[in-house]
């Protein structure tokens, strides 16, 4: 019985934390995305506890002398270009434009997509580590016509900020 209450009390744990990351992308790619497309805001991953310091000021101390850490991401295609993300040849049909950061290390573990507005649509994250619903296993991350985003077995999770199904609509329709 307390193994059973154990297990139950680590699934509810992860999935708690998975929903809070979950919560987290979502909220700063709604909110902020309105930011970046009127006055210079960024979007931003924040981890430490706190995202006190705000985006692009890795290093300092957030709340409760947390050290706060945060990674800006770009808010159009554009800027992920200037920033040197690399956009995969073709737009994958339903999910968006995929860009991957270019000479990534083995810490990255997400990559954005983009919609034919150049708009930041969506993060894909991925894990080496097994992870609960609504995770799924797969062999690798394909593009349009087959071509592997991601070729190792990973752990995904598509987070939407914005309805990608049209996100190729003009893309597909002029050959790009």
């Amino acid at each position: 019985m307390l193994l059973q209450l154990r297990s139950r009390w680590v699934q509810t744990s992860v999935l708690t934390v998975v929903g809070v990351a979950v919560g987290a992308v979502v909220s700063f790619l709604i909110f902020a995305g309105g930011a970046a497309g009127t006055s210079g805001g960024q979007l931003f991953f924040a981890t430490g506890g706190s995202s006190a310091a705000g985006p692009g000021s890795p290093g300092q101390a957030g709340k409760g002398g947390l050290e706060t850490a945060s990674v800006g991401l770009p808010g159009t295609a554009a800027q992920a270009l200037a920033d040197r993300w690399k956009e995969a040849p073709m737009c994958a049909a339903g999910l968006g434009r995929y860009f991957q950061q270019e000479g990534r290390d083995e810490t990255d573990s997400y990559l954005l997509m983009y919609n034919r507005d150049d708009q930041l649509i969506g993060v894909y994250l991925y894990s080496m580590a097994e992870m609960p619903a609504p995770w799924q296993r797969t062999d690798q991350l394909q593009g349009n016509g087959g071509m592997a985003l991601l070729d190792f077995e990973h752990w995904g999770l598509f987070v939407y900020a914005q309805d990608p199904i049209g996100a190729c609509a003009e893309a597909s329709q002029s050959g790009s």
